[in-house]
């Protein structure tokens, strides 16, 4: 795309991919509750005025998976993606660490969402 400009030579510098991952990271962490949020009042209603009471089914006490706790493996998925994501330099190491950080997101997604739903069946 660039003629006479190789791949490393348009690359930035580590510490700015470094804060890339960073900046995403947090963004996901201020993003993923909000979107969970989000979903859960429109899925049960709470949007709707003129809608009829909708009952909801009451979630297992605790999502897992393999016999350990979601929030468990969201953890451990972001235990391995941070530092194979910021100290090996590309590689399949490196692949693994993006892999497990959207893993990480997903997992979290899912975590706050179960736990947003149990907060508000006890609510009702």
């Amino acid at each position: 795309m660039l003629p006479g400009l190789t791949v490393a030579e348009a690359a930035a510098e580590r510490p700015v991919l470094a804060a890339t991952i960073v900046a995403v990271v947090l963004g996901g962490v201020v993003l993923v509750p909000s979107l969970a949020l989000l979903f859960g009042l429109v899925l049960r209603g709470r949007f709707d005025r003129e809608a009829a009471p909708v009952e909801v089914e009451t979630p297992p006490p605790a999502a897992t998976r393999h016999g350990r706790p979601l929030g468990t493996l969201t953890l451990l998925a972001l235990a391995i993606a941070l530092p194979l994501t910021l100290l090996v330099d590309g590689g399949a190491l490196h692949a693994v660490g993006v892999i497990a950080l959207l893993a990480f997101l997903a997992l979290a997604s899912v975590t706050i969402g179960a736990a947003a739903a149990k907060a508000a069946a006890s609510d009702d």
